[in-house]
């Protein structure tokens, strides 16, 4: 499994417990504040993870736009050798006519 995903398994993991907490704590709390506290903390957390993740496809996105980039690249130096390798060979071929005519 890749990193990526690892990490966002793992983060939901993460976000599950919270709210399982959030959950339980409720049902056994009755300080409202310390609940509200308590909501509030696991939303942060849960933002933050999304902030994370978001640049994280972002940091993707740019990777993958750069390989698309070095692969067009690519693709014409190879366009442009293979050019260059069938001049080559049809001179190739002239010079061994003219050397056969020679002899």
């Amino acid at each position: 499994m890749s990193y990526p995903a690892n990490i966002f398994i793992g983060s939901c993991f993460t976000i599950v417990l919270c709210v399982s907490s959030l959950i339980h704590g409720a049902e056994h709390n009755d300080d409202p504040e310390q609940e509200l506290e308590q909501i509030n903390s696991a939303i942060a957390q849960i933002q933050s993870w999304l902030t994370e993740a978001n640049s994280q496809q972002t940091a993707q996105q740019q990777m993958l736009g750069d390989i698309e980039i070095t692969i067009s690249e690519t693709s014409l130096a190879i366009g442009r050798i293979q050019q260059s390798i069938d001049q080559l060979e049809d001179e190739l071929s002239e010079l061994s006519i003219r050397s056969s005519e020679l002899n």
